[in-house]
Order: structure tokens, then C-alpha cells, then sequence
């Protein structure tokens, strides 16, 4: 319950800090109404880390609200993720490889954030390579791609409800409303590494 409540103040704290008058704007407010009802949406069996964000009382400030929305968000897809991954045979170092070789993130940057040390991201470049899915310069194969691709739509398919539940135009009405918020808090440079995933973000081909 600490850890929580000093999370909250924090992520309370840094929004007011770098949102300013947007904290109180009414797209915020929208974006928090929205995001709630997406999260409340969500299917939280077989995902724990989503379920247990769920499990917090909601705060009451809309800013506070969207970020608690989007924490369970994040976390439902995560969790969707990490079955579709473990489902490809995909291990949780070899998962991350894949994400730099496909170009998301850079190589160093995603070992240094999840925190495998140089023995464990070599092991597991060569059960890839072993495997065809990385070559020998540590590329994405076409094998290796149409791995990934699975797991990312299979990803998306096991995400979805709680964007479905928001019915036609919700999905776009909440990207719109949180967009200012997203600007703000990029701009501010607070979000270090994810920033490159903001500004590399793309469409992913259909993997049919």
C-alpha cells in the first residue's frame, strides 16, 4: 500500500509539473472518463499485473484518473503479451532482441532497461541464430519476422475489448483526448528511452 500510494503521488507530482493547465483541461477530463470505462472493460483472468493495478481504489482528479485508466491498459496488453510471446516459444530475453532487431528500440538501450546482463543477451542471440530467426548480424530473417508479426497481432487480438468496449469512434475519440497530455509529457524529456518509441512508432504490416 506505500509503494502505491508514493506512486501515485509521484506520477501526481510530475504530471502537474509538466502538463501545467492541461491537468485541469477538458480533454483530460474526457480522456479520463474514457480511459475509465475502457479499463473497467477489461478482462483481467490470466493477467495479473493488470488485475492487480485494477485492484487499487481510483483516484479522483481526472489527470490522476487517466493515469491509473492507462496503468491498467498498459498492463492488460502487457500481460496479453507476454502469452502471446511465451505462446511463440519465445523466451523473455529473446523477446527483446527480436523488438531491436525489428528496429523499435535500439539494442543497448532495451538491455540496459530490462536489465539482462551481456552473458544472457548473447545466450540468447545464439538460440535465435540457432533457431534462423536472427542472423548472423543479429538481423531479423524472414522466419524471425513472421515470429514477431504473430505475436504482435495476437497481441492486438487479445488487447482489443477494452477499446472495443468504448463502441464506434471511442478508441479515436481517447487517442485525441490524451494527445496534448502525450505531447506535453514527450516534450518534457521525463520518459527518457520510451521517447524513441514514440517518434518510431509505425503501422505493422498484416503478418498475412
Amino acid at each position: 500500500a506505500a509503494v502505491s500510494e508514493a506512486r501515485a503521488r509521484a506520477a501526481d507530482a510530475t504530471l502537474r509539473r509538466v502538463a501545467g493547465d492541461l491537468v485541469d483541461d477538458p480533454a483530460t477530463v474526457e480522456a479520463a472518463t474514457l480511459a475509465r470505462r475502457a479499463a473497467e472493460a477489461a478482462d483481467l483472468a490470466g493477467r495479473p499485473l493488470a488485475a492487480g493495478h485494477a485492484e487499487q481504489a481510483w483516484p479522483d482528479e481526472p489527470h490522476l484518473v487517466a493515469w491509473h485508466a492507462c496503468t491498467i491498459l498498459r498492463e492488460h496488453r502487457g500481460d496479453a503479451h507476454w502469452a502471446a510471446t511465451s505462446g511463440a516459444g519465445v523466451d523473455a530475453v529473446e523477446c527483446h532482441l527480436l523488438h531491436a532487431a525489428d528496429g523499435a528500440m535500439p539494442a543497448d538501450v532495451l538491455q540496459r532497461v530490462s536489465g539482462w546482463d551481456d552473458a544472457a543477451w548473447a545466450a540468447a542471440a545464439e538460440r535465435l541464430r540457432s533457431r534462423r530467426l536472427l542472423d548472423g548480424a543479429g538481423e531479423l530473417t524472414e522466419a524471425g519476422r513472421a515470429v514477431k508479426l504473430r505475436i504482435e497481432w495476437a497481441t492486438d487480438a487479445a488487447a482489443a475489448a477494452p477499446l472495443a468496449a468504448l463502441g464506434d469512434g471511442g478508441a479515436d475519440r481517447l487517442r485525441a483526448a490524451l494527445a496534448p497530455l502525450v505531447a506535453r509529457i514527450v516534450d518534457a524529456g521525463v520518459v527518457g528511452a520510451w521517447k524513441l518509441r514514440e517518434e518510431r512508432w509505425r503501422e505493422l504490416p498484416d503478418p498475412a
